[in-house]
């Protein structure tokens, strides 16, 4: 099996805005081509991520 790096998702574990997710007790997964471009081990055009356990107003919130 071939080691698989995407250096845009990589980072993206240590950026605040997921620490800020998760810090809420939220759960971030990210969706989308960007799996398939991570799988392909190609770079993402844009990043996709649902957010599991927060409402609508908070997560707002937190991209304010």
């Amino acid at each position: 099996m071939r080691k698989l790096f995407n250096y845009t998702l990589h980072t993206l574990k240590k950026s605040d805005f997921i620490a800020s997710i998760i810090s809420n007790g939220w759960v971030p997964y990210l969706v989308g081509g960007c799996v398939r471009d991570y799988i392909m081990n190609m770079q993402p055009k844009d990043i996709d991520i649902i957010v599991v356990g927060c409402d609508k107003d908070e997560l707002i919130d937190l991209l304010n």
